[in-house]
This record gives C-alpha cells, sequence and structure tokens, in this order.
C-alpha cells in the first residue's frame, strides 16, 4: 500500500474531481482511481489546506453549502485519510520534523520586527509563507509513512 500526501492544488483537484465530476489530470485521476477502486493508495489530505481551499471557494462566490459533509464522506468512498492534527502528530512534529533552518528564518523575523526593519520582515514573512505549505505536505507524508510502515 503506498500514501500519496496532497498539496492544496491537488485537494482541489479531488474536490472538482470526486463532488463536482469535472476531469482531473491524467496523474492524478490514475490516485483517485487507484484509492477508489482497489483501495492500495493511501491519498492523504490536511485540514488547513481545505480550510484555505474552502476560503478562496467564498471568495470566488462558490456554493459550499455541503462541501464539508461530502468531502468527509469520501472516506466511505475511497481510501483517504483526512489529517487533523492529533496529539501523535504534533507529537512527531515536535520531535522529528521542527527543520532548523525554518527555526532560524522564524529568529530572523522576529529580530526585524523587533528592529522595524520593514524590508526585511517583509521578505522573510514571504518566505516562510512559502515554504509552510511544502514542509507541511512532505511532514504529513513522513508522518504516515512511519505509521503505516
Amino acid at each position: 500500500m503506498d500514501n500519496y500526501c496532497l498539496n492544496r492544488e491537488e485537494i482541489r483537484t479531488l474536490i472538482e474531481h470526486k463532488l463536482y465530476n469535472q476531469d482531473a489530470p491524467s496523474n492524478l485521476k490514475e490516485i483517485f482511481d487507484g484509492a477508489s477502486q482497489n483501495w492500495d493508495i493511501n491519498v492523504i489530505s490536511c485540514n488547513s489546506l481545505l480550510s484555505i481551499i474552502l476560503e478562496q471557494y467564498l471568495k470566488e462566490d462558490i456554493v459550499i453549502e455541503d462541501l464539508i459533509e461530502r468531502y468527509y464522506m469520501l472516506e466511505e468512498a475511497m481510501y483517504i485519510t483526512i489529517e487533523e492534527f492529533d496529539d501523535r502528530f504534533v507529537e512527531f512534529l515536535l520531535e522529528h520534523k521542527m527543520p532548523q533552518k525554518r527555526n532560524t528564518k522564524i529568529s530572523e523575523l522576529m529580530e526585524a520586527r523587533k528592529n522595524k526593519n520593514k524590508i526585511m520582515e517583509k521578505s522573510l514573512s514571504e518566505e516562510l509563507r512559502m515554504t509552510f505549505e511544502e514542509d507541511l505536505v512532505s511532514t504529513i507524508s513522513d508522518y504516515h509513512g512511519k505509521i503505516y510502515n
């Protein structure tokens, strides 16, 4: 059995494909079909990324009335784990995945704020924001690789 951790765009594609019957790129369709038909791929989704997608839908005036309920119903139709960051995940994160580089950047950001260096603060904030989702997806993937292998 394989695990496949979805990033934000892939979660949105899953929603559009499974809940709104839209086409998906062939590589993702193959993954979604493996999780739905054979249950040999564990598709892993993250609640925090889902919340960002919901906010995007609201800004785009897309009706999301029953989307959350329908999304959780996917657990009955396919092999999907919706990661909600329980205490085991947080423990794993703190013990194994707090990248020193990120901690250094956070320290630099705090120093820039303290010194009122707006240019450096903006640059560091953007850098941290961009890498957060990548780090999150990687961490979730590693976590599920550890508990399922």
